[in-house]
């Protein structure tokens, strides 16, 4: 199989690209990066570019990032302080690459305001003049470019099923991932605590359930209301053996997204607790009795996720599992090579900023919220890979590329030393899907 050419990154990033470089940047120094958040009650009320948790801080720090290529004023400034009002978050930056006569007066007024502004030239130096503006250390840019290439793959899955549904506007499956991307990024974003987050996101779950296959299902003439509805082995081996690109695949990384968003919930439920924060955490009501004020919780979890939350209580490292999770479905793309395993956990680790021998247990986070029969990562047959179950290639084409940077002698993927019959073949075939999907 030939390997064929990675798409590029704009040389100089604007718009949604320049977006995407500051929380890439944030993301790249062990923050949790949500991003293109939308509040909508009939109209939109607001859009965000990102929200980066610093799970380093207690209670975990929430950080409000608005960057803007091109023109930018006063407005803006006051923009964000009001969505820092209407949020209740302490902290907020406004990005710039755009020169602006006296910038420090603009910088005196939004410090003024509790507004951060910076300003960076949209250069080859962008990535690192912005960490050290925000005091976020050392950042490598292979790791700021390859969560750039996430951001673009993702955006490009949901830009397809926009095109197929607009093109097929009776097919159901089109419009049910579009809503789904919408609830589990957007929709649960804006609940007034964590509890309701994740009560919304057991809801959407539910309204969701299999996702993936009903998508199949429909794909193949069936029905998309099956219930209890399992992928067709043709759809699987098509999707996941011979990389098409078709709607499973977004629907399918949609579900991991869910998962992910479920795990972030779960963390920052039992931080805001540990740490006294139980207003941000859930709601509760008030008891007085005899003299004495007692507050008692309205939330109301699955058995099963209680369980759960017991169990990652106790873990030394438990806040830092979000962060993990989102770099494995990252830029690890959500597999291991088994010939650097040792070597690729430690990076994994270092990179979500935790001990490499707590890896287990955050790995295994994934399994204790969302159990299945033999556990979510598993080895592929005839390839020396572990790897989640039901990853889109595309966002596997994410991780080979990874794979340059960390064992790669020189450019191709075919320089890294892989054992396994399939091994190279299943890397050369992902690297494939995300080009084709970036390219085309």
């Amino acid at each position: 199989m030939t390997e064929r050419i990675v798409a590029s990154l704009p040389r100089l990033p604007r718009g949604r690209e320049f977006e995407e470089l500051v929380a890439a940047v944030f993301q790249a120094t062990g923050h949790f990066v949500e991003r293109d958040l939308v509040e909508r009650e009939k109209v939109e009320i607001l859009q965000l570019d990102a929200i980066a948790t610093d799970y380093e801080k207690h209670p975990p720090g929430i950080h409000l990032i608005e960057a803007k290529s091109g023109s930018w004023g006063f407005t803006d400034i006051f923009k964000i302080k009001g969505w820092m009002t209407h949020l209740n978050i302490a902290d907020a930056s406004l990005v710039t690459c755009e020169e602006r006569d006296r910038l420090d007066a603009y910088q005196r007024l939004a410090k003024k305001v509790g507004v951060a502004l910076v300003r960076v030239d949209n250069g080859p130096d962008a990535a690192k003049d912005l960490a050290t503006a925000f005091g976020l250390g050392t950042v490598a840019p292979e790791d700021v470019s390859t969560w750039r290439f996430c951001y673009w793959t993702e955006r490009r899955l949901l830009e397809r099923i926009t095109q197929h549904r607009r093109a097929e506007p009776d097919a159901r499956r089109f419009r049910a991932i579009l809503d789904h991307a919408f609830e589990i990024n957007s929709g649960v974003f804006f609940a007034e605590t964590v509890a309701e987050r994740v009560e919304a996101l057991y809801a959407t779950y539910g309204t969701y359930r299999n996702l993936a296959a009903r998508c199949a299902l429909e794909m193949t003439g069936s029905s998309f209301d099956t219930e209890d509805a399992r992928i067709p082995d043709e759809v699987f081996r098509s999707t996941f053996y011979n990389c098409e690109l078709n709607e499973v695949q977004a629907a399918s990384w949609l579900e991991h997204r869910a998962r992910l968003t479920l795990l972030k919930a779960a963390v920052d439920y039992l931080s805001y607790k540990q740490d006294g924060e139980v207003s941000r955490a859930e709601r509760t009501i008030t008891w007085r009795i005899g003299g004495k004020t007692f507050k008692m919780p309205l939330s109301s979890f699955p058995k099963r996720f209680e369980q759960a939350l017991a169990e990652i209580e106790v873990e030394q490292h438990f806040r830092r599992y979000p962060v993990v999770w989102q770099w494995f479905l990252g830029p690890f793309g959500g597999f291991f090579l088994k010939d650097y395993e040792e070597s690729e956990v430690q990076a994994l680790a270092s990179r979500a900023r935790i001990p490499p021998e707590v890896m287990p247990l955050a790995l295994a986070a994934y399994d204790k919220l969302f159990p299945i029969d033999g556990g979510w990562i598993r080895d592929l047959p005839n390839s020396q890979i572990r790897m989640v179950l039901l990853y889109p290639a595309p966002l596997r084409g994410i991780g080979a590329n990874f794979r340059r940077a960390l064992h790669a002698t020189g450019e191709g993927l075919r320089n890294i030393k892989v054992t396994g019959l399939h091994t190279m073949t299943d890397l050369v075939k992902w690297n494939n899907s995300v080009v084709q999907l970036l390219t085309s």
